[in-house]
C-alpha cells in the first residue's frame, strides 16, 4: 500500500505540473494589434513566450502558424517566427533588448472580415492554439499592395491595385555608423526627390541574420533582424520599394570579398560545409537555407515594400562558379519561396559579368532580370546597350540594380564627378531602354549623398509622371538617327566607338557589324580581352564589318598587357598591320608571382587606314598571353549630315519619350567643345492626330518649349534645337479636358 500510495502521489503532481504547462494563458495569451485596418496593412498577433524551445528559430523543432480564414471563405496558413523586441533609441542608436514572443504577421489583401488562430508545435506536439479571432478590412488602403509582372505588358510592373510602377533610386545596400539614421536620412531625402527605389542588403556586416552563430539559429542577430523591421518601416513611410538582397557573394567566397573564414556554415566554425562552392548541392546546407527563408518571408514577408527577393548578390563571385549547380540551387530555392510566400513578391538575383547567366534568367520563377555594369569608357550607349540587350534576349522586367564608373569607386573618393555627370547620363539612358527601372548608382555614400545629386532623380521623376507604363504598349524608339538641318561647310562625318567589356570571359560573339548610323551590331559581346596561345579556350577573333562611304581611320587603344603578344590587324583577310606588344618593355612592369608572367599598364593607340568600300576587319593577338583593348573607333564613318548625338527612347501608337545627347557630352569629356546644330528626327508608327511636343531641360525637368503637331498618316518630323549638354522630348498625343 505504502508503494501505490507514494506511486499515486507523485502522479498527481506530474499532472497538475502538466496541466500548469499547458495551460498557462496568463503567460502565453496572443495580442493582436489592432480589431481593423485597411487594404494593404498590417495585423499582428504576438504570443509573448518561447514555450521552452532551445532554438526557437528552428522551424523543425517548433512551428508557429496561422491558420486564416479570408471574407471569400478561402483559406491560407501564414507562418510565424520568434522574434525579441527593442527599445531604440534614436538620438544614441542604442538598443536595448527587451522581451521575445512568436508573432504572425497579416497584410490583408482583400475587404471584410477576416479570422484566424494561431497553433504552437513543439516537437511535433501542439503546446498552444489560441481563441478565434477576427479583424475588419475596411475603409481607404493603406498602399497599392504589392508589386507584380504586369498582365498587359511583361517588361513591366504594376500594384495589386493595378497602379503602374518605375523604379527610380540607388543602392542603399548598408548604413554607415548612424544605423537606422542613415536609412531616414536616405530614404527621405530620396522621398523629397521622387525617388521610389533602393537596394539593401542582409550582409553579415550589416542586416544579415545568419552570423554569429551556427546556421538555423538567429539568436545572436536578433537586433539585425529588428533593424530590418525598422528599415521595412521607413520604406513603408517615405514610399521607398526595396530589393533586399539575401546573401552577399563574400559569404561563399574565398577570392572576392572574401567572408568564407567567418561563415556559420564553414566546418571549420563548427559549421556543415568543406568547401564554398558545396552551399549549392549540399543537401544539409539547402535545407539550412530554407529554413532561413522561411524565417525571412516570415517576419518581412507581409510588406509590401519588398520590390523583391534578390536571392544572391553577384553568385559568379563565389569560388568554383558551376552553372549546372547555381541554376538548379536557384530553381530550388525559388519554388521553395513560392510555396511558402503567400503575397507571391518578386524574385531575381544578379551577377557580376553582365552577360551571365542565360541559364538561371531563363528560369520560369525568376520573375526580374539585373544588369550591374561598370567601367565603363561612355556611360550612355554602354548602359543603354547593356539593357536593351537584357530585354529582348528574356522579355522579362529587367533592372540595372548597379552601375558605376570604375569598380573600386576612386572616382567617387576622388570626388571626380562632383556635378555627377556619370549618374545623370546612366540614368537617362536606362530609364529610356524599355527597363521597368531606371538604373541604381552603386555609389550612394560617397557620391549621390555627399554631393546632393538627389535632384537628378526629381528630374526624371518629373518628366515621367502620369505615365502608364504598362498600358502604353511600348517599344524601342524605332528611328534613333537624326540628320542635321544644315551641314556646316567643310563638316567631317562622326566617329563610330567600340567600348569592349571588361571582363575575364570567352566572347559569346565574334561577328560585328557597324551600320551605317553608328549602330553595332552584338555591341555587348565584344570582349575587350585578345586572348593568345596560352588560352585557347578563351581565344576568339573578333571581326568588325562595315561599307565606308569614304576612307577611315582604325584606332585601337590598349591600356594593359600580360607577356609577350603581337597585335594583328587583318583587312578583308589580308594582313595590314602588326605590333609587337610586351610587358617586359615598359617601365610599369610588374611581376606577378601567382601566375609567374610579367605585366605592364600601358598606354598603347594603334591607327590602321581604311579603304572605302565593303570590309571585314579582324583584330587578334597573334602572340602569348593577352592584351586589354579600352576602344576601338572608326574616324569619320559616318555620314556628315548624321547629327553628332546619342539617342534613346520608346514609342507606342500614342506616345514618344526620348533623349538626346550630344555625343561629346560624358564622364570622361565633361565640356563639349561645341554644341550639336539644329536637327531633326523622322519618328513612323503613329496613330493619326494632334500631338503636343514638349522639350525639357533634364536637370531642372522643366519644359523649355512646347509645340502642337498634326499627324496625317503615321509620321512625325521632329525638329530638334541646338544641344550643349542633352534635352528629353516628350510627344503626348493631344487629350481634351474633361
Amino acid at each position: 500500500m505504502e508503494k501505490t500510495t507514494v506511486f499515486i502521489f507523485f502522479t498527481l503532481i506530474l499532472f497538475f505540473l502538466n496541466f500548469n504547462l499547458l495551460a498557462a494563458p496568463e503567460k502565453t495569451d496572443m495580442t493582436v494589434s489592432a480589431r481593423s485596418t485597411g487594404l494593404y496593412g498590417v495585423i499582428e498577433a504576438a504570443i509573448p513566450s518561447d514555450f521552452g524551445a532551445i532554438n526557437p528559430y528552428n522551424y523543425d523543432d517548433i512551428l508557429c502558424r496561422a491558420y486564416v480564414t479570408l471574407p471569400d471563405n478561402s483559406s491560407r496558413i501564414i507562418e510565424g517566427f520568434y522574434g525579441k523586441d527593442y527599445d531604440y533609441s534614436p538620438d544614441t542608436s542604442v538598443y536595448t533588448e527587451k522581451g521575445g514572443a512568436f508573432r504572425v504577421r497579416i497584410s490583408p489583401w482583400k475587404y471584410g472580415r477576416w479570422k484566424f488562430y494561431v497553433t504552437v508545435v513543439k516537437d511535433g506536439r501542439e503546446v498552444y492554439r489560441s481563441p478565434l479571432k477576427y479583424f475588419e478590412v475596411r475603409g481607404k488602403r493603406e498602399s497599392d499592395g504589392f508589386l507584380r509582372v504586369s498582365d498587359s505588358d511583361p517588361l513591366f510592373l504594376s500594384f495589386s491595385s493595378g497602379r503602374p510602377f518605375f523604379g527610380i533610386g540607388m543602392n542603399t545596400a548598408w548604413p554607415s555608423d548612424k544605423g537606422l539614421n542613415d536609412f531616414k536620412d536616405w530614404f527621405g531625402k530620396m522621398h523629397a526627390a521622387g525617388a521610389n527605389t533602393a537596394r539593401v542588403w542582409m550582409a553579415p556586416w550589416s542586416l544579415g541574420i545568419e552570423w554569429d552563430g551556427q546556421p538555423g539559429n538567429y539568436g545572436n542577430r536578433q537586433k539585425q533582424a529588428f533593424m530590418l523591421d525598422k528599415t521595412l518601416e521607413l520604406g513603408r513611410e517615405n514610399g521607398i520599394y526595396i530589393l533586399l538582397t539575401l546573401v552577399a557573394h563574400g559569404e561563399f567566397s574565398t577570392k572576392t570579398n572574401p567572408e568564407w573564414d567567418k561563415n556559420p556554415y564553414n566546418i571549420k566554425n563548427d559549421g556543415i560545409l568543406d568547401k564554398p562552392e558545396d552551399f549549392f548541392t549540399s543537401t544539409a546546407a539547402k535545407k539550412a537555407f530554407k529554413n532561413r527563408l522561411r524565417y525571412i518571408i516570415a517576419r518581412w514577408g507581409y510588406s509590401a515594400n519588398i520590390l523583391a527577393w534578390e536571392l544572391f548578390n553577384e553568385v559568379d563571385l563565389t569560388d568554383n562558379y558551376d552553372t549546372a549547380a547555381v541554376s538548379a540551387w536557384h530553381s530550388e530555392m525559388a519554388d521553395f519561396i513560392r510555396s511558402r510566400d503567400v503575397y507571391r513578391h518578386l524574385l531575381t538575383t544578379s551577377f557580376s559579368n553582365p552577360d551571365m547567366d542565360p541559364a538561371i534568367w531563363n528560369l520560369s520563377r525568376m520573375d526580374i532580370v539585373q544588369t550591374h555594369l561598370y567601367n565603363m569608357k561612355d556611360e550612355a550607349s554602354q548602359v543603354y546597350e547593356a539593357c536593351r540587350a537584357k530585354t529582348e534576349n528574356y522579355a522579362k522586367p529587367h533592372i540595372m540594380g548597379e552601375f558605376g564608373m570604375d569598380t573600386d569607386g576612386d572616382f567617387a573618393k576622388n570626388n571626380s564627378d562632383p556635378s555627377g555627370i556619370g549618374l545623370h547620363n546612366g540614368l537617362w539612358a536606362g530609364a529610356m531602354s524599355l527597363s521597368c527601372a531606371a538604373p541604381l548608382s552603386w555609389y550612394w555614400k560617397e557620391y549621390i549623398d555627399r554631393d546632393n545629386l538627389y535632384g537628378e532623380f526629381s528630374s526624371l521623376e518629373k518628366f515621367t509622371a502620369g505615365i502608364n507604363w504598362p498600358a502604353e504598349g511600348f517599344i524601342d524608339l524605332q528611328n534613333r538617327r537624326l540628320f542635321l538641318k544644315k551641314v556646316p561647310d567643310g563638316q567631317k562625318g562622326g566617329d563610330v566607338t567600340i567600348f569592349p567589356v571588361d571582363s575575364w570571359a570567352k566572347a559569346q560573339k565574334d561577328e560585328f557589324m557597324v551600320k551605317a548610323d553608328g549602330t553595332i551590331t552584338n555591341k555587348n559581346n565584344f570582349i575587350g580581352y585578345l586572348y593568345g596561345r596560352e588560352h585557347p579556350d578563351m581565344k576568339t577573333v573578333p571581326i568588325i564589318s562595315f561599307n565606308n562611304e569614304q576612307p577611315v581611320k582604325l584606332v585601337i587603344k590598349v591600356d594593359k598587357v600580360s607577356q609577350d603578344n603581337t597585335l594583328s590587324v587583318s583587312v578583308n583577310n589580308i594582313a595590314a598591320f602588326s605590333a609587337t606588344i610586351s610587358a617586359s618593355a615598359y617601365p610599369s612592369k610588374k611581376y606577378i608571382e601567382q601566375y609567374k608572367v610579367w605585366q605592364s599598364d600601358i598606354s598603347g593607340e594603334y591607327s590602321v587606314d581604311i579603304p572605302a568600300g565593303d570590309n571585314d576587319v579582324a583584330v587578334e593577338n597573334k602572340g602569348d598571353d593577352w592584351i586589354r583593348i579600352t576602344s576601338i573607333k572608326l574616324e569619320g564613318f559616318l555620314n556628315p549630315a548624321v547629327a553628332p548625338v546619342f539617342a534613346a527612347g520608346m514609342q507606342s501608337k500614342d506616345m514618344v519619350m526620348l533623349w538626346i545627347k550630344n555625343n561629346n557630352f560624358g564622364y570622361y569629356n565633361r565640356t563639349p567643345q561645341q554644341p550639336v546644330p539644329p536637327s531633326y528626327l523622322d519618328i513612323t508608327g503613329l496613330n493619326p492626330g494632334r500631338y503636343v511636343i514638349e522639350y525639357y531641360d533634364t536637370y531642372s525637368a522643366k519644359a523649355i518649349s512646347r509645340a502642337d503637331y498634326i499627324v496625317d498618316d503615321d509620321s512625325m518630323r521632329l525638329e530638334v534645337p541646338e544641344i550643349e549638354k542633352d534635352i528629353a522630348v516628350r510627344i503626348d498625343k493631344y487629350k481634351k479636358e474633361k
